[in-house]
């Protein structure tokens, strides 16, 4: 249940800055952030590296909670090609649907993301995310 995931918009890794946003930051899938998907009854959270879980503060996706506070996501299957194109889902806020906004900034959630429900035919309305299955980190 660990992943490397890549924003379908800008073909980018999600990496976390030195201020534990979430961004789509590496050209390279070495360079990504390694998440686990930690079920939560019919939710997802998303550990880190070390004990960070994924948040959504001010709207931008960040590393910055324990498994409590962590935010639990709803992961939605959205089109199947060559690879498993899914968006993943906030519990609350007006638009919590996932999507790199601006490229290179804060992936977005909460009130700032998505209001839509998956269209896999419009990646403008609806942000798709590439999941690579990894070992956790440290393992070979």
């Amino acid at each position: 249940s660990c992943y490397q995931i890549q924003s379908e918009r800008s073909d980018k890794w999600l990496t976390v800055d030195g201020a534990g946003k979430v961004v789509a930051g590496s050209t390279a899938q070495a360079g990504g952030q390694v998440f686990q998907l930690v079920p939560a009854g019919t939710r997802y959270k998303l550990k880190g590296s070390g004990d960070a879980f994924l948040t959504v503060v001010a709207n931008q996706l960040s590393m910055s909670a324990d498994f409590t506070s962590g935010e639990s996501f709803t992961r939605l299957a959205c089109g199947y090609g060559t690879r498993t194109r899914v968006g993943f889902q906030a519990a609350t806020g007006s638009a919590p649907h996932w999507k790199e906004t601006t490229p290179g900034a804060p992936i977005q959630s909460g009130d700032g993301g998505n209001g839509g429900a998956c269209n896999p035919g419009d990646g403008g309305a609806w942000e798709g995310f590439y999941l690579e299955p990894v070992l956790p980190s440290g393992q070979a």
